[in-house]
């Protein structure tokens, strides 16, 4: 039986750390090894990990902070596992979530076609509620469409919901991105390999936090985002699967991403203001420079200030769930 590596890196958030760990230790895959590594931390998290005697858990101590990427890739360097998980010290697994994900890889005909494998899941917030079920997706989809699907919002792909084969991400995380270099490791690897698997249960809990997803400017996500279309645009060129227009579909798509990221992040600041939210979305008019950009930026103006009973009620008339996540 192949062994999984769970890797947790964390850094001052000692509660929702154990609530991870908790989720980790109670996973029905037998073969597990688990990697904390804890980031410098201030609080209580060296003296409740020392606590812990299950004998799957490795504690890595960094004695001075280092950025988010390089702690991700201080569990990914420690790992011994033929399988690998990221697990965000504040995300929590389900208890057969890797039993259900390594199946997956393992029942393929050729799992050597599978880049990796991930999963549904449900997105929670910092008190643990429910806020919403994750999307479904095809069970097996190959790169292009795959690619295409997310940068039109079409798929999640958090790093507590993929299941990678080691050797795909030995090398670790970029250092390039500062938000979203997990995006940059899976592309590697379906891109390599040509397609993925997804499992369509609930197995993983995202936690979503207003005031840290907005810690980044909307220029700064756009930025994110442009950085990642021209990675991903370079690795399918590199394998000869980029043709003109795949090249121009990938610039739209994230082109209208990057304009969704200016109404929808405003509103993700905790206790912001309509005023506030207005200016975020007077800095970034120039973004919606077509006609239906345009229209879209008026209309999503305009419910700033309608009453809240008439937005839930042109919201269900229109068929949308409400923004937020």
């Amino acid at each position: 039986m192949n062994k999984v590596t769970i890797g947790i890196p964390t850094r001052n958030r000692a509660q929702y750390l154990l609530l991870a760990l908790e989720s980790a230790f109670q996973q029905t895959y037998p073969n597990l090894e688990i990697i904390v590594s804890d980031n410098a931390c201030t609080d209580e998290t060296p003296s409740m990990l020392a606590a812990i005697s299950d004998r799957r858990l490795r504690v890595l101590r960094q004695e001075t902070m280092l950025s988010m990427v390089e702690n991700w890739n201080r569990c990914v360097g420690a790992a011994t596992g033929q399988y690998f998980l990221l697990l965000s010290d504040d995300d929590l697994l389900e208890p057969a979530a890797i039993e259900c994900m390594v199946a997956a890889f393992e029942t393929e005909t050729d799992p050597q076609q599978i880049g990796f494998v991930y999963c549904r899941g449900r997105v929670i917030d910092a008190n643990g509620a429910l806020l919403r079920e994750g999307r479904s997706a095809p069970h097996r989809e190959d790169d292009i469409s795959l690619i295409l699907a997310f940068f039109r919002g079409q798929r999640e792909t958090w790093p507590c919901s993929i299941l990678f084969r080691f050797s795909d991400i030995e090398a670790g995380y970029s250092s390039n991105f500062s938000v979203i270099t997990d995006a940059a490791l899976w592309v590697k690897a379906v891109v390599a390999h040509g397609f993925v698997v997804h499992v369509d249960q609930p197995l993983v809990n995202y936690r979503f936090h207003q005031s840290l997803t907005a810690a980044t400017s909307v220029r700064g996500w756009q930025q994110e985002n442009d950085k990642l279309a021209a990675f991903v645009i370079t690795t399918l060129q590199q394998a000869g699967k980029a043709d003109a227009a795949l090249v121009r579909q990938i610039q739209q798509a994230v082109r209208a991403l990057n304009r969704h990221v200016a109404l929808a992040l405003p509103l993700n600041v905790a206790n912001t203001t309509r005023r506030a939210v207005l200016w975020q979305y007077l800095r970034h008019l120039s973004d919606f420079n077509t006609v239906p950009a345009l229209l879209r930026w008026i209309r999503a103006t305009a419910v700033l200030f309608l009453p809240a009973s008439a937005v839930s009620r042109w919201r269900s008339f229109r068929g949308k769930p409400s923004l937020g996540v």
